[in-house]
């Protein structure tokens, strides 16, 4: 380790003037003790014991100044040595700012070039949106258009089936009436010709109407349950639904001739066929009706029991 002029101890200046004040006393002891006038050997002393105390005198003194000019020396020395560090130190953050503001400028315009390629991207990504937009908007609108058709067709195939169903059932139903008319006529026949068989054959025939009739009131209360249904529920492609086939009309009973010979009933024989036809209606289970169209049968059954009584 170095040691600075600045830290070096410096001189003590007792030595110097104790020597001073020795010399001075030197000289007066001389100058008391010589005889007067001064010889030349005298004076010589006494001027050199004068001078040589002046010198030792003046030596710590300049031992002094020399040391605070060595300290002023040191003291400037450090502010140039600091103030080369601050320099070396502002010039390294020159450069680091200066590298800084070259990156910075090199951000800032790639920043620019892709701001300025921003409106560019932001119109061809709306381009696009709008286009999926619209694809997706004219698929759907084809899908739709498609599935309005198909409930279309099907709604009219629907309308077409149970339209046909009832017409058919309508038919069934004339046909069923004709042919019960016919029979009642038979039947009225046969009871003005055969008085004892005409209460078996008046039963007879009243069930087969009744029973005609529950049949095609039942598929007309099933075909308009189908149309109900094919209304209500989302419209699908439905199988056409076949009606059921019509029961056949039952043959009027032919009457026999009457023997000649044959006693007539009493009221007691004539009186039993009625209360076997009507043991056996009783016997019967009553048909089936259908929730919805309760009231219907019973009004189309009823005034058909009433022509049936009239005769």
């Amino acid at each position: 380790m170095s040691i600075l002029p600045s830290d070096t101890p410096r001189l003590p200046k007792w030595p110097f003037l104790v020597g001073d004040a020795a010399l001075l006393g030197i000289a007066v002891l001389i100058a008391l003790r010589s005889p007067q006038p001064f010889p030349a050997t005298v004076i010589l002393t006494i001027a050199g014991c004068v001078a040589l105390a002046a010198l030792l005198g003046t030596i710590p003194f300049l031992s002094d100044y020399a040391a605070r000019q060595d300290e002023a020396l040191n003291e400037r020395q450090r502010n140039l040595e600091a103030l080369t560090r601050t320099l070396g130190d502002a010039a390294e953050q020159i450069s680091i700012a200066a590298n800084g503001l070259h990156e910075l400028n090199d951000l800032a315009q790639k920043q620019l070039h892709q701001a300025q390629q921003l409106p560019k991207q932001l119109s061809a990504q709306l381009h696009d949106h709008d286009r999926q937009l619209n694809e997706a908007a004219m698929k759907e609108n084809a899908t739709l258009r498609e599935q309005v058709e198909t409930l279309r067709a099907a709604g009219i195939a629907d309308l077409k089936s149970a339209t046909a169903q009832l017409r058919e059932a309508s038919a069934a139903l004339t046909k069923h009436e004709t042919a019960l008319a016919q029979q009642l006529d038979a039947a009225q026949v046969a009871m003005t010709r055969l008085p004892g068989a005409l209460d078996q054959a008046r039963d007879e025939t009243v069930r087969a109407l009744d029973k005609a009739r529950i049949a095609a009131v039942e598929q007309l209360v099933a075909a308009g349950n189908v149309l109900k249904d094919n209304l209500a529920a989302p419209p699908v492609v439905a199988a056409p639904v076949t009606p059921a086939p019509a029961p056949e009309p039952m043959a009027a009973p032919t009457p026999e001739p009457e023997p000649e010979s044959a006693p007539t009933p009493s009221a007691a024989e004539e009186s039993e066929p009625a209360s076997a036809a009507e043991n056996e209606n009783a016997a019967d289970p009553p048909p089936p009706a259908d929730d919805v169209t309760t009231d219907e049968p019973a009004e189309a059954i009823a005034p058909a029991e009433a022509t049936d009584e009239s005769p």
